[in-house]
């Protein structure tokens, strides 16, 4: 599995984590301001924000998720620790999986939510 690529991408990725979450967050607020404001109905605006939301959200937590390298297996530690470190491999692969899976219902929301009329 390629788990570096994943990693200098993050890395890449590393200074709009902070941007992101400021967008998420006004995102956030916008919508909770559009929805109480009942005089004019703004589903558009409002589907529009939650999708860029939700795609600040996940480019955030692909940062942070991926940001630290995967442990790599040495032939020089002992067995125990061998044997931790390619748990802890799986594990992150079992990560990027759930990630992938995760992508694809953001996809597929943004797609429901921004044709939706």
């Amino acid at each position: 599995m390629k788990l570096v690529f994943l990693h200098s991408l993050a890395v890449r990725l590393l200074p709009l984590r902070t941007p992101c979450l400021l967008i998420a967050g006004i995102g956030w607020g916008v919508v909770a301001w559009l929805l109480l404001d009942t005089d004019d109905p703004h589903s558009r605006a409002i589907r529009l924000l939650l999708v860029l939301t939700m795609w600040a959200m996940l480019l955030f937590s692909f940062v942070n998720l991926f940001k630290s390298p995967a442990p790599v297996v040495l032939p020089s530690l002992q067995w125990r620790e061998r044997l931790v470190a390619r748990l802890l491999y799986w594990l992150y692969c079992g990560m990027t999986f759930f990630f992938v899976g995760v992508v694809l219902v953001a996809v597929s929301l943004s797609v429901k939510l921004l044709l939706l009329d």
